[in-house]
């Protein structure tokens, strides 16, 4: 397996492999690097003849080869691209003697065919080699890790999308979106584009960026509501164990899931009530970017369930005011019992 910065290297040079498999969180990022790698080997003119797109959620093997044994046109290779190729994760959409004869195919991928493939991995904490079905296609084709990106590229990357929208921001602040927003280009994309509406007719300000964009923080707790919501509780306990080795403190983690039921369950009751994101924005002074993911988060509770989830944080908070408690137990416990109450 490789990084990132190793895949830029043999694009730039024209060194490159037969097949690929680029594994990580950022579609977008991993969709550009498809490209790049299309554009070194395959002139533009020729790429109709010989580009071939493939789903994979509804590919099969006989597809890939089918794709795969016809000779290119006027060219000497012809591009196969597999986009969300995520039965290396599942290995659902095939059998097991299929599978095998999917990674024997990456094995032999004929010459004329650069194959392309990218699976987007479950969250930042993710790593490719886990999944088995990627560790094998890694002694078979160039797996490569598309992990956290460095500070200055992204700084840079911002920039020129800056620039697409002729809006002009300062050093130090876009130094500051980029510490705060996620690091992936589509978020980052994305988060520009509503900073850039956001600040119309006027220069970007450090309180532009943290009106639109929520604290490291909030954002952990936003997904670990998430993994609660899709009766996931390992994936909330595990990034409950993850801040707290990070150094937070136990105590605000509880605050900061009881503040967020108690935030969804009101944005919950004033959406009931048709009141529109802008609205209900103002009456609780976020902004309206913000109201709408979290609408969309308190879609997956109904209200008795967020109740049911309050209480459970006021009965731990309790509980964890007794010395005889272990406290990172009573978290993973709330952390399960939150999940069970989301089922019924």
């Amino acid at each position: 397996m490789i990084k990132l910065q190793e895949l830029e290297k043999q694009i730039k040079d024209g060194k490159l492999n037969n097949s690929y498999l680029l594994a990580g969180t950022d579609e977008a990022l991993m969709k550009s690097l498809i490209d790049n790698i299309t554009d070194k080997v395959l002139p533009k003119d020729l790429r109709d003849l010989n580009y071939i797109k493939l789903d994979g959620f509804k590919v099969s093997y006989e597809d890939i080869v089918n794709a795969c044994e016809t000779l290119p046109f006027m060219s000497e290779v012809k591009v196969v691209v597999i986009y969300r190729a995520n039965f290396f994760k599942s290995q659902k959409e095939f059998s097991e003697s299929e599978f095998k004869k999917v990674l024997d195919y990456y094995n032999n991928t004929p010459s004329h065919i650069v194959l392309l493939s990218y699976v987007l991995l479950d969250d930042k904490r993710d790593k490719p080699l886990k999944h088995k079905g990627i560790l094998n296609i890694d002694k078979k084709a160039t797996v490569v890790h598309i992990d956290r990106q460095k500070e200055d590229r992204l700084i840079r990357e911002a920039e020129n999308i800056f620039k697409t929208y002729n809006k002009e921001i300062g050093k130090v602040e876009l130094r500051y979106f980029i510490n705060k927003v996620e690091k992936n280009f589509e978020i980052i994309r994305n988060e520009i584009g509503k900073l850039v509406n956001y600040t119309e007719g006027r220069e970007i300000k450090r309180e532009d960026i943290d009106a639109l964009i929520p604290s490291k923080s909030e954002e952990d707790i936003f997904d670990l509501i998430d993994f609660i919501s899709d009766k996931k509780p390992e994936k909330a306990i595990v990034l409950m164990n993850d801040l707290v080795f990070k150094g937070e403190n136990l105590n605000k983690l509880l605050t900061l899931i009881e503040g967020q039921f108690k935030k969804l369950y009101e944005i919950k009751f004033q959406a009931e009530k048709n009141l529109n994101s802008q609205v209900i924005a103002g009456n609780l002074k976020l902004h309206p970017f913000v109201v709408e993911k979290l609408i969309k988060q308190g879609k997956k509770f109904s209200f008795r369930q967020l109740e049911d989830c309050m209480r459970l944080c006021v009965d731990t908070e309790k509980r964890m005011k007794s010395l005889s408690t272990n406290v990172l137990t009573e978290m993973e416990f709330l952390l399960i019992s939150t999940v069970r109450t989301s089922s019924r």
